[in-house]
């Protein structure tokens, strides 16, 4: 897994010549994905001085409470398959993988959290009287494209760059890197939030909501409940700069502390046009 630094750097930064755009939970919030792609990518083209790499990573929870999880997940195909971005698995791509599996107290989770309104983008409705959880999960996924099970199968629970490691939501104190539960790198909140100690990485995680993108010395969190708040965020990491990046509520302007910094206009940003 990642290396772990026993002592937090006095500098913390990213892998060299390296730009990451790390963005926060979607929740079925296509409409922001879109303006803040938009924003991105125009910052991208218009940008001089870009080192040689940038990374988009999506930190997870795409789907579930806002309306258009449909969408969001041909969006995020699209942008993972053909423009080189990162998904991390989130704990409601978990929950969503394991109901169209079958699990019956999955299903009973997903569809109180938010499943309903995946549903409801999915054109289907919710299980039917007496209908068992392996028929209903059964329904679910022959309504979304193959392909798109397969990409959340497939995602990673944890990126890393320089001394960043990217989770969904958090890992536990006091456990090395190498030896994390795989539901705590997805599920876990109160220990870690509450944890001051270093952790061998700085942990950049969404899962429990902020008001604003919040930079601690052990973790920053980017989860601003894009589904109820109008706000989904970003946070932008090269060397050492960590900058912010977030919609507001009616979406007609972006609020952003983002300079311009250093010509390799990533794949994402040359051919990939938000709807």
């Amino acid at each position: 897994m990642f290396f772990k630094k026993n002592k937090r750097p006095q500098t913390v930064r990213t892998a060299p010549n390296e730009r990451i755009y790390a963005i926060g939970d979607i929740h079925g919030r296509h409409d922001l994905l879109n303006a803040l792609l938009k924003v991105i990518i125009e910052q991208l083209q218009n940008d001089n001085n870009l080192p040689n790499k940038v990374r988009l990573i999506l930190l997870g929870d795409i789907v579930d409470r806002g309306p258009d999880s449909l969408a969001c997940l041909q969006t995020i195909f699209k942008l993972t398959h053909e423009y080189g971005a990162e998904l991390i698995l989130g704990n409601h791509e978990d929950l969503l993988l394991r109901t169209i599996g079958g699990d019956q107290q999955a299903q009973e989770i997903w569809l109180k959290f938010g499943g309903l309104e995946t549903l409801k983008s999915l054109g289907i409705t919710p299980p039917k009287f007496a209908e068992d959880s392996i028929d209903f999960g059964e329904r679910v996924r022959e309504a979304i494209p193959e392909e798109y099970i397969q990409m959340l199968q497939q995602a990673p629970l944890f990126l890393e760059s320089g001394d960043y490691l990217f989770v969904h939501a958090g890992v536990r104190p006091g456990v090395d890197l190498d030896k994390q539960d795989d539901l705590d790198l997805y599920l876990i909140r109160d220990e870690f939030l509450q944890s001051k100690e270093w952790h061998g990485a700085m942990i950049v995680h969404g899962h429990s909501i902020v008001d604003e993108v919040t930079i601690c010395e052990n973790r920053i969190a980017v989860d601003t409940a894009a589904y109820k708040s109008g706000h989904l965020s970003c946070i932008i990491l090269e060397g050492q700069r960590q900058d912010t990046l977030s919609t507001n509520k009616n979406m007609k302007s972006i609020k952003t502390n983002l300079k311009t910094q250093r010509p390799n206009v990533p794949l994402f940003a040359k051919g990939f046009s938000p709807a």
